[in-house]
């Protein structure tokens, strides 16, 4: 499993494709919950971004 941060060029609007995803709401970095243990890539990519490693 590979996970992958990247920067945007161009326009930066974000849309949800609803065939994927239920539900989206986007938070501030302090708001981000993380899940308890460190098992995940998703969690750990989203701790580093919360903790202000990775902008």
């Amino acid at each position: 499993m590979l996970g992958f941060f990247c920067d945007v060029k161009g326009n930066d609007e974000i849309s949800m494709d609803t065939n994927e995803l239920k539900y989206a709401d986007w938070v501030q970095r302090g708001e981000i919950i993380l899940q308890p243990g460190e098992f995940s890539l998703t969690n750990e990519m989203m701790k580093l971004f919360k903790e202000n490693k990775v902008e």
